[in-house]
């Protein structure tokens, strides 16, 4: 026997919470490309390595927003289904999927001959810490969607659409933060064997 039921108003309330996870995702990412485009270190090299730091940031912040979006419109499918046969309202999230805006990058001083690479190590735990809110705000979701009151087929091919969708995601911004630390690490490595030579 297959039981399906919904409570419209948890599915709602799902909906809400949805948002507010993906907000809090893009709220990251912009603080993400804002912080590697912006980091205050100057010297040789500068423009460059803000440049390409910046690039990585927006290329993973455009991947991973266009992935919320397709993953928000499946959800609104598989509800608006479930509505037309039960009744209620279908899920609508509203999310911002728009590129995030890298700033702009102001070229180096040539006349600055001083390196410090402190605002470096604070850019690697800075980056680490927007990676571990997004995926925070991921989890935030998921809890979400688990505590709507919602049976049937439809809802557990939707759980596990977004069991591979979180799984898969969190695989990706893993990868993203080791890239983007492994970048700044070098070019500490760099200013420091300058340093030595």
């Amino acid at each position: 026997m297959t039981r399906i039921s919904v409570d419209a108003k948890s599915l709602t309330t799902y909906g809400t919470a949805a948002e507010h996870a993906f907000k809090g995702v893009r709220t990251e990412l912009t603080g993400l490309v804002h912080s590697c485009a912006t980091v205050p270190y100057e010297g040789p090299n500068s423009h460059s390595f803000k440049t390409n730091c910046g690039k990585l940031a927006s290329e993973f912040s455009a991947s991973l927003l266009s992935d919320i979006g397709k993953f928000t419109d499946a959800v609104r499918e598989v509800t608006t289904g479930i509505a037309r046969s039960l009744g209620g309202h279908p899920v609508t999230i509203h999310f911002n999927g728009s590129p995030i805006t890298t700033p702009a990058i102001h070229a180096a001083d040539p006349n600055y001959t001083m390196v410090d690479t402190s605002p470096l190590k604070q850019l690697n735990a800075t980056v680490r810490g927007h990676f571990t809110k997004i995926n925070a705000h991921l989890d935030e979701h998921m809890r979400a969607f688990q505590q709507a009151k919602w049976e049937g087929h439809a809802r557990e091919a939707a759980h596990s659409a977004l069991r591979t969708f979180t799984s898969n995601t969190k695989a990706d911004v893993t990868n993203a933060q080791q890239h983007i630390e492994k970048f700044i690490d070098e070019q500490i490595q760099a200013v420091t064997t300058a340093d030595q030579a």
